[in-house]
């Protein structure tokens, strides 16, 4: 019998992905520790707790907090699952620790070591979401461009995800978001709610847009994919808002003209 509610969250979380559809809608949600949410969306759930999106912005609420007909309708809560979830979450995230360490000593390395291989780094401000504090966090989106042609995208989080795009792809992913640009104007003027995906490159990197609170609330958000081995993926979504959208289209239509003076550099040397 236990199986039955990890089973309805299963199915919960796959109908939420498929379209995107909010699993429940409320005018106001109110907490049993007291706390108020107007109008609400719960846009996906877990084992142990709710993604929420409300006029305020975005929260993660655990059931054992949310009113027992909410978590009802919702598919019900499992308190054995969401232990052996949490379990599970708190190893992948001593794992994820580890292997950051690990990264950010490489690098350093690579830095260190690197010469004219590489186009300096350029940087795009964004925001990570973060679920344990329930709130957002200013991080960097790092961009590097090899002499391969490959576009290095990174962030500069704890918890962080490199991933990359090839460089015949620069140009579609410049214009996924020059089209979520306009989405954002188009949501902002007409008071528009809606979460849909604008171009996905592979399991890599993925350009989504967000509106909510009749549109005041829109962003572009950036996923980045990074492949960890044991065929587990970490997966990073960047907020950028509208000013950071063009700066972040600014500095990607830079790099043909950076690009192509690195590569006659490097010839030179040779």
């Amino acid at each position: 019998m236990k199986l039955l509610p990890v089973l309805i969250v299963f199915i919960l979380s796959l109908i939420a992905h498929a379209d995107d559809k909010p699993l429940l809608e409320l005018e106001s949600l109110t907490t049993k520790s007291g706390r108020t949410y107007e109008g609400v969306k719960v846009m996906s759930r877990t084992a142990d707790k709710a993604k929420v999106y409300h006029v305020g912005g975005m929260a993660n609420v655990k059931f054992t907090d949310l009113p027992d007909d909410i978590v009802k309708q919702l598919g019900g809560y499992d308190a054995d699952a969401a232990k052996v979830a949490a379990e599970e979450k708190a190893e992948l995230d001593r794992q994820i620790a580890i292997a950051q360490r690990k990264r950010m000593v490489e690098l350093a390395k690579k830095k260190r070591t690197r010469k004219v291989t590489e186009i300096r780094e350029i940087e795009v401000k964004g925001k990570y979401y973060n679920d344990v504090w329930n709130k957002f966090f200013d991080q960097k989106i790092n961009i590097n461009v090899n002499l391969e042609g490959y576009v290095i995208l990174s962030n500069s989080g704890i918890v962080s995800a490199q991933t990359h795009l090839k460089g015949r792809e620069l140009a579609s992913f410049i214009e996924a978001l020059e089209k979520g640009k306009e989405w954002q104007k188009q949501s902002a003027k007409e008071k528009l709610e809606v979460s849909k995906p604008i171009k996905s490159f592979g399991v890599r990197v993925g350009v989504r847009f967000f509106a909510a609170n009749n549109g005041k609330q829109n962003f572009i958000i950036l996923k980045l994919s990074e492949f960890m081995g044991n065929n587990r993926m970490r997966d990073i979504d960047m907020y950028l808002d509208q000013k950071n959208v063009n700066a972040l289209i600014d500095k990607m239509k830079q790099i043909p003209l950076e690009y192509k003076k690195k590569k006659a550099a490097s010839k030179a040397l040779k």
